[in-house]
């Protein structure tokens, strides 16, 4: 499991997965949601958006734990609602 503390948030490629629904972790709206996301497309989104990430590859989302997609670690500087909106507007501009 990630480690969680105060100084970051951990964000899981699985909150930006076009495929997956909201029952299975994506949290946010099919619009903004791209396919096959991972922690390294992740980990590009969040240093374009200044959050200082820390990539952690070998890391699975907890219900998901058979498919071990990595997640990462962000500073702090928004809620964790802000932060995934800023990412996935950043992970769609890439994709578009």
């Amino acid at each position: 499991m990630a480690k969680k503390d105060h100084y970051g948030m951990v964000l899981w490629p699985e909150y930006f997965d076009i495929n997956l629904s909201k029952k299975m972790g994506r949290r946010i709206s099919k619009d903004l949601a791209i396919p096959n996301v991972n922690s390294e497309d992740l980990f590009k989104a969040c240093k374009r958006a200044g959050l200082h990430p820390e990539n952690k590859p070998n890391k699975a989302y907890p219900s998901r734990w058979f498919d071990p997609r990595g997640c990462v670690v962000v500073m702090r500087k928004h809620s964790k609602s802000q932060t995934i909106d800023i990412v996935a507007r950043k992970i769609t501009k890439k994709h578009s």
